[in-house]
């Protein structure tokens, strides 16, 4: 058992999901400590229709979140299977396939990204003041969606052998960076909405090469190196099987999303600046 991995199939049940519950939940007030913090800094140093671009296109970036997200859960299961039985050449076999799976889902889904970005706005029926600031936001920010996407990849094999204090780690440095950035880019810069995208994406691109850094460095089954990179179709089928339900119901969920928000958007400018302030739905 390497440092940072726990064997979760020995000892007290409660215990063992509370300290591995710990640091997720205390991912989550990270991560919505720097979403927050890109609305605010719109906000107070653009203008409101920034604040309500920012704001008002979660439900748009989470559903390619959400698609690639289903596969890093179905990924998580194949490989704490073999971690759990002590079968260490198929807990390679496993993160080997899913890097190279995630590498190239990712790079389509940037592109897909982009390409339906005029579409998704059209869609959310945003004030055109408005859809301009939205444009700007989301066209850098699935350019650089990768970063996001590998992140999560590198978290779901950690979190698989029981390591899920590395991620949390990872990700509060790419939490303060993302801060930092934002106001060099929007303050200093004078970058605006623009600015908050650049930030994300820099900060995201930071704490995918941590995870995969640490994913090389490690001694254990989960550790990578390039020139093993190879699809094991049969280990595919499983994270495809297990993992694409939960992909499709996490896309569905913020398509549905979408109409809801165009909805909202249809009153203008300051409802939507509101409804941001309410929810701070921006995108993770």
């Amino acid at each position: 058992m390497k440092k940072g991995e726990k064997d979760m199939t020995k000892g007290a049940i409660l215990p063992q999901i509370l300290f591995f519950a710990l640091p997720l939940i205390l991912g989550q007030l990270f991560q919505q400590l720097y979403n927050t913090f890109d609305t605010w800094c719109v906000g107070n140093f653009v203008g409101k229709n920034s604040f309500s671009a920012v704001g008002t296109v979660g439900s748009i970036t989470n559903m390619l979140i959400g698609f690639a997200g289903g596969f890093s859960t179905g990924a998580g299961v194949v490989i704490s299977q073999y971690y759990g039985a002590g079968d260490k050449e198929n807990v390679r076999r496993s993160v080997h396939t899913f890097i190279l799976f995630m590498i190239i889902l990712s790079l389509f889904l940037s592109i897909m990204g982009v390409a339906l970005t005029p579409l998704l706005i059209k869609i959310i029926k945003a004030p055109p003041e408005v859809a301009k600031e939205q444009y700007s936001y989301l066209t850098i920010y699935f350019t650089g969606i990768s970063g996001l996407l590998l992140y999560n990849m590198g978290s779901a094999i950690f979190r698989a052998v029981g390591n899920s204090k590395l991620p949390f780690a990872f990700l509060v440095v790419s939490a303060f960076l993302n801060i930092v950035m934002d106001l060099i880019f929007v303050i200093v810069l004078k970058l605006g909405t623009g600015g908050v995208a650049l930030a994300t994406i820099i900060s995201q691109a930071i704490s995918a090469f941590l995870v995969i850094g640490a994913l090389k460095m490690t001694k254990s089954p989960v550790s990578f190196t390039f020139r093993e990179l190879k699809i094991n179709w049969k280990i595919l089928s499983r994270i495809i099987f297990i993992g694409l339900p939960s992909a499709i119901q996490m896309a569905v969920t913020s398509f549905s999303n979408v109409f809801v928000q165009s909805y909202i958007n249809q009153f203008g400018a300051d409802v939507m600046g509101g409804w941001t302030a309410y929810s701070d739905n921006s995108p993770a």
